[in-house]
């Protein structure tokens, strides 16, 4: 089975931990970055995977990313 390796910059939301926050403290953004195979992609999510077994094709470590959130994806082989 051949899968696509790539690396996905993208967006996370940004949430304080319990404490207070001052009125003019602001939030970031969390910019992300992943590497994995491409398990499946839609128009709203693409979903790769960290880990995969060469013989058999199964996965682990799997991430759902929001369509809306990707920033860029490189293209880094197949495997």
């Amino acid at each position: 089975m051949s899968q696509r390796l790539v690396m996905v910059q993208w967006s996370d939301s940004t949430i304080t931990a319990s404490r207070w926050v001052a009125e003019d403290e602001t939030l970031k953004i969390t910019s992300c970055t992943s590497v994995g195979w491409i398990v499946d992609k839609t128009k709203h999510r693409l979903v790769i995977a960290g880990h995969r077994i060469d013989e058999t094709g199964a996965h682990a470590g799997l991430i759902a990313i929001p369509s809306v959130a990707i920033i860029s994806m490189k293209k880094l082989g197949k495997a």
